[in-house]
């Protein structure tokens, strides 16, 4: 299979996204959207070519391939808001609480942020796909 035709799993990681969202594990959606989006960012790198930086920041990545797009601010500004949602679901070990550290039910991520998260992955994988047509 072509790093092409590995895109539509980007599309599939959204679909679960929200499904996982309706069911309201909201971490799990935005850890799938946020997934969805890097590797739709990723496929198009790889496709032209692109260098990506190290890490994982959506918008690290998202800058290395909209460089010179028209919508480049707008997918740069959904590419930020996914790794500020996506951010606080990396708990800090060492500063948790012990209900957290032990797999309790904390909610990190609220309903309307993992919408939000889905729709802005979404945003970008439909770009991604738009450029490789």
């Amino acid at each position: 299979m072509s790093t092409r035709e590995s895109l539509p799993q980007a599309r599939d990681n959204l679909e679960r996204a929200q499904e996982e969202a309706d069911a309201r594990f909201n971490e799990w959606a935005a850890l799938l959207a946020k997934e969805a989006a890097e590797d739709a960012l990723r496929v198009v790198a790889h496709e032209e070519g692109i260098q990506l930086p190290r890490g994982e920041k959506v918008k690290d990545l998202a800058r290395s391939v909209f460089e010179e797009a028209p919508e480049r601010d707008a997918l740069l500004a959904a590419s930020e808001g996914i790794d500020e949602v996506h951010d606080p679901v990396e708990v800090d070990l060492e500063t948790a609480s012990v209900e957290a550290r032990e797999g309790g039910n904390v909610e990190y991520v609220r309903d309307e942020q993992a919408q939000e998260v889905i729709r802005l992955a979404t945003r970008i994988v439909d770009a991604c796909e738009e450029r490789l047509r």
